[in-house]
């Protein structure tokens, strides 16, 4: 009877400090993920940004419209 006491115990604890520390986690987990999704479109506009250089060197628009 001991160990089931003990173990109930120490189950307490682990779900205690789990949920006490899920927010944190939820948080952290949240900005890790807004930064990977700015860096990613900072990425895409450079690359939209250097095929936009590239095109506008091969289609010379007319000087008069």
């Amino acid at each position: 009877m001991k160990f089931v006491n003990n173990f109930g115990f120490q189950m307490s604890i682990f779900f205690r400090k789990t949920f006490h520390d899920f927010p944190k986690i939820l948080t952290k987990s949240l900005i890790h993920k807004i930064k990977e999704h700015k860096i990613l479109n900072f990425f895409w506009q450079v690359q939209i940004d250097e095929i936009k250089k590239k095109m506008s060197k091969i289609i010379k628009k007319p000087k008069n419209q």
